[in-house]
């Protein structure tokens, strides 16, 4: 009997148990379900609420837009001149505004600076509340304006008396109209009874529904603070609001630049009663089941007891890990079915549970594989999702842009501070993720001489409604460093071009000398015997673009000549300094060019024989020399490059500088920005043929307005 008194206490201990725990789990719940509601409904009303007001934003604007349209606008337009035309044209705009429901509108006549206020369904402003008016604009805009301590919404466009926009000045006037942000204006916004707005400027009240002091209750409860958007069950006055604040415009007052706020306000009691009257109900219910519960128990036994007792002691020894457990089946009744269930299930259990766990090492087995091969991956490479968050990248794209996994992963694509993520690459990405595009390529230059080759492809998947549609869950961003391999492309390119010019030069000088020395020495004979002086003077300009002519071979001549020196090494130093002391003695006086040097005293002798060097350092001096036109500095400079085991000469300048555009063509033979005739296009292809033989490297740093430095690798003898 005891055990029997027992068992009826603990069913119906158990019984309050669950119905303390429904109420609590069913009460938070519907809590929570009415949350949702609440939330969706105050979205909805507040979304509402606004696009009333974007909606008398356009009734306003379409009465203004229309006005110009109008066919009765042009008939008043021709009779302009008549006396009646100002009393017409009011009452044309009263007519036409009246259906927008604008309060009023002013017209300011440009002829005399006349103001004249017309009310259309109020008019509380005087002439100095509206003296402050003026269009800005050619074209008819709506704003934001405090007028007499209102706010308004105001709208403007400037009517002209005449078609011809550009006759006159005065044949205008401008029309205002004024629609103030009332609680009228905000009645009008609302559809719902339980629903209330006001607007704001920044945290001052302006005009609401509710009047001025429930704004100020709800303000210290900290509502309106400038992070909350959105705000549940504020409790004011015994009535639970939901508020939602939204800001919608930026307004100009003397304290300067405010925020408009359109704040929702929605009535919350139907939810509190919902859950008041739910709470009553599940209490109820666990009292009548608990009440049920202690007579069913006065029929309970102990054959019912003992299989419960012993299912509840093998699913504790499941629940502890061990799956082989059973239950002994007694008989065939109910009890008898459940233990025969309780035993096919712990066998599924088992067996279910073997499964997943060859197929959890299957799938780790497989993304170890997966994420080895991405790692192992020489090119770089960066998957994002559908949001354009970074989920994965490897090893070589952090090596590539000095990065730490930490400083990517997760990020959004647009806030990796990269050059090569552009506009451009933002846009196909989003048509990779949209399914617009199934790739792209394209290859950008970055700073330092960089040159990456970009790729796009999508992360295909299924859609998980349909396993046979399938979707784009991502998109991935192959980087591949290529700046060494366009660098070798470029030097074979240019060698290649140099190589045939020179075997072209060569040729076509030493045809030109021949021809080119009969006519110097027949011209100079008909100097010797020349009387007449103007025949004198003709022949002495042929003379003069001869030894042009002969000037240009000589170059061209050094251009393909291989072999300029018998000495193979230099001191750099020594070499830069002799060469700066001859062109020093040639700049004009009248020129402002400082020529400044800085060497590194210790570095080795260059591999380059001593009269190429002065080629080059002549070359690039003058260049720099012209590009200066007659005022600035140069400044030239060593060192040495132990790493690389280099000679690095740099000449620089404060000039023009090169345009970005013209920088690759500068070492193309024949190519100059000077002047006609005052240079032939070789200076610097002969510095680059120079350079390139004892295979050392010369690059160029130009901006454009600010100057240009020239950097010469020579390697060491």
């Amino acid at each position: 009997m005891r055990f029997f008194t027992r068992s009826v206490l603990f069913f119906i201990s158990v019984i309050v148990f669950q119905s303390s725990l429904t109420i609590i789990l069913i009460t938070n719940i519907s809590k929570r379900s009415n949350l949702e509601d609440a939330e969706k409904e105050l979205k909805q009303e507040a979304k509402i609420v606004f696009e009333n007001y974007n909606s008398w934003k356009r009734g306003l604007w379409k009465s203004l837009n229309g006005i110009p349209g109008d066919p009765q606008f042009f008939e008043l337009l021709e009779k302009h001149q008549e006396s009646f035309f100002a009393k017409s044209l009011k009452n044309f705009l009263r007519e036409n505004f009246s259906a927008s429901g604008v309060d009023a509108f002013v017209l300011k006549y440009a002829a005399h600076h006349k103001i004249d206020i017309q009310s259309v369904t109020y008019n509380n402003f005087s002439l100095s509340d509206l003296q402050g008016l003026d269009n800005t604009r050619s074209h008819p805009y709506l704003e934001l304006r405090i007028i007499a301590n209102q706010l308004c919404l105001v709208g403007v466009i400037r009517l002209f008396f005449t078609e011809d926009k550009q006759a006159t000045s005065k044949l205008f006037v401008d029309c205002f109209i004024l629609k103030r942000l009332s609680e009228e204006f905000c009645r009008q916004l609302v559809l719902n009874r339980h629903v209330h707005t006001m607007f704001l400027l920044d945290a001052r009240y302006v005009s609401g529904t509710l009047p001025e002091k429930r704004f100020r209750d709800i303000s210290e409860l900290g509502v309106f603070h400038p992070a909350a958007r959105e705000s549940y069950d504020i409790e004011i006055e015994n009535t639970g609001y939901n508020i939602a604040r939204r800001k919608i415009e930026r307004v100009s007052s003397v304290q300067g630049e405010q925020d408009l706020i359109l704040v929702t306000l929605l009535d919350n009691s139907s939810y509190v009663q919902r859950v008041s009257l739910l709470e009553k109900i599940v209490l109820s219910v666990s009292l009548l089941a608990a009440l049920l519960t202690v007579v069913l128990s006065l029929f309970f036994s102990r054959n019912i007891t003992r299989p419960i007792h012993a299912l509840e002691q093998a699913m504790q020894r499941i629940r502890g890990g061990q799956y082989d457990t059973g239950v002994a089946q007694r008989s065939q009744s109910e009890i008898g079915t459940l233990e025969q269930g309780f035993n096919e299930m712990t066998l599924k259990i088992r067996q279910d549970k073997e499964q997943m766990e060859g197929l959890i090492r299957e799938i780790t087995m497989l993304k170890d594989y997966n994420e080895n091969i991405i790692r192992s991956m020489r090119v770089g490479m960066l998957i994002v999702n559908e949001t354009l968050r970074i989920e994965k990248v490897n090893t070589a794209f952090l090596e590539i842009f000095e990065l730490q996994e930490g400083q990517v992963l997760h990020l959004h694509l647009w806030e990796l501070s990269l050059e090569i993520i552009d506009e451009e690459l933002m846009k196909k990405v989003q048509e990779i993720l949209d399914c617009q595009r199934e790739e792209f390529t394209k290859i950008t230059r970055a700073e330092r001489n960089r040159v990456y080759d970009l790729k796009l492809s999508p992360v295909d998947g299924h859609d998980g409604h349909d396993v046979d549609k399938r979707k784009t869950l991502g998109c991935i961003l192959i980087v591949e460093d290529i700046s060494r391999k366009i660098e070798f492309e470029e030097k074979i390119f240019q060698a290649e071009k140099l190589s045939s010019i020179s075997m072209l030069s060569a040729g076509v000088a030493h045809e030109i000398n021949n021809p080119l020395g009969s006519i110097m020495t027949n011209v100079q004979n008909l100097l010797d015997e020349e009387e007449d002086e103007e025949r004198s003077i003709s022949l002495k300009w042929i003379e003069q673009e001869t030894r042009r002519i002969a000037k240009i071979v000589r170059e061209l001549l050094d251009f393909s000549s291989s072999d300029r020196g018998r000495t193979q090494e230099s001191d750099v130093n020594a070499v830069i300094d002799e060469t700066i002391s001859l062109i020093g003695y040639s700049l004009k006086k009248t020129q402002n060019v400082r020529i400044r040097t800085e060497f590194d005293v210790e570095i080795p002798h260059a591999r380059i024989s001593e009269d190429e060097l002065k080629q080059i350092v002549i070359n690039l001096v003058k260049n720099s020399i012209h590009a200066l036109e007659g005022q600035g500095d140069i400044l030239l400079s060593t060192v040495y490059d132990i790493q690389e085991k280099r000679v690095q000469v740099f000449i620089q300048d404060t000039g023009k500088g090169i345009r970005e555009e013209d920088i690759p063509r500068i070492f193309d033979p024949f190519y100059t920005s000077k002047r006609n005739g005052e240079g032939t296009g070789l200076g610097l292809s002969v510095v680059y043929g120079i350079i390139n033989k004892y295979k050392g490297t010369i690059t160029v740093n130009s901006t454009e307005g600010e100057g240009t430095q020239i950097c010469l690798a020579i390697p060491v003898a």
